[in-house]
């Protein structure tokens, strides 16, 4: 079992793992298999590998996201565990940025363009915290995070700022 913390994510992107260059097989290797996949039928086509309610996605079969959008956001199934810190669906956003200053965590916050009521917290690793402010559904705070592959020159670096 692989265990981290949402706090490691947030200050330090660190998930317990490397995914330098991970593909199927490599995730498997370090991870074990997915509970679950999609949207193909075999896991070893899928472009998504579920681990609980953590993803991973794949593009160009290298692992390019980590993401969580599900109820326990931090439910990392039978061999991912993460301790959820201060994380949990329906947080708010500005309790969950005094923790990140109280923690000498940076961060920015981020009014993105194709949703005006949503805003992202993006944290000094990469890691970023989408929270709705007010939406439709009437679900506000926390509703998700991720962590993406640093780009360099516009192509797609599989090093996630692990400690060595």
């Amino acid at each position: 079992m692989i265990g981290t913390s949402m706090f490691d994510i947030a200050s330090a992107g660190e998930l317990g793992l490397r995914c330098h260059g991970v593909d199927h097989d490599g995730l498997k290797e370090l991870v074990g298999p997915p509970s679950s996949w999609g949207p193909q039928k075999t896991p070893e086509n899928a472009k998504i590998w579920r681990y609980g309610n953590v993803e991973f996605h794949f593009s160009n079969w290298k692992v390019y996201l980590i993401f969580s959008d599900h109820d326990d956001l931090t439910d990392g199934g039978e061999f991912l565990r993460i301790d959820p810190w201060i994380v949990r669906r329906g947080l708010d956003r500005q309790v969950f940025q005094a923790a990140l200053f109280e923690a000498g965590i940076a961060f920015e916050t981020i009014a993105p363009d194709y949703d005006p009521s949503q805003r992202l917290v993006r944290t000094q690793s990469g890691a970023v915290f989408t929270f709705n402010e007010c939406s439709q559904d009437g679900e506000s705070g926390l509703v998700a995070w991720s962590m993406e592959t640093q780009s360099v020159n516009g192509e797609r670096n599989y090093v996630y700022p692990i400690g060595t």
